[in-house]
């Protein structure tokens, strides 16, 4: 669960304009007329499949960014973006011992989150999809 949680604080900064994209794929398959029924559906089904991953990791960011305190997600986002500890105690003023146990806090905080989610009908594996169309070459491990 840990690389669904540190996934999905990666790809929340682009999920708006994703969201925006499939929106606008959406509007153009609504205008062309010139495909078949069927296809036309087709394609909007997938689409809307899309939106609604994209939806589903909304809202599992803003539940795992709830739990979390407000020193704890900044150092999370801090380290999803790729900063080392140290860096991230440099920036914060606290101890590199620290920056650490704050960041295993808060990935524990987000699996557990993540878990709960996913035992109500969240499917976190689908998601893939929705980083793909993000742009992200995430590789995804299987879901403890």
């Amino acid at each position: 669960m840990r690389e669904y949680a540190e996934a999905i604080f990666k790809v929340r900064p682009r999920l708006e304009k994703l969201e925006t994209k499939l929106d606008a794929m959406l509007d153009k398959m609504s205008m062309n007329r010139s495909s078949n029924t069927f296809e036309l559906m087709t394609s909007v089904m997938g689409v809307i499949e899309l939106k609604r991953m994209v939806v589903d990791m909304a809202r599992a960011y803003d539940a795992m960014k709830n739990v979390l305190t407000e020193r704890e997600a900044a150092v999370y986002e801090a380290k999803t973006a790729g900063k080392s500890d140290e860096a991230i105690a440099a920036e914060l003023g606290v101890c590199r011992a620290t920056v650490s146990k704050q960041r295993v806090s808060a990935q524990r905080k987000c699996e557990a989150v993540l878990c709960s989610l996913k035992k109500r009908g969240l499917d976190v594996t689908a998601c893939k999809d929705a980083f793909a169309m993000a742009g992200m070459k995430i590789i995804m491990k299987k879901a403890a």
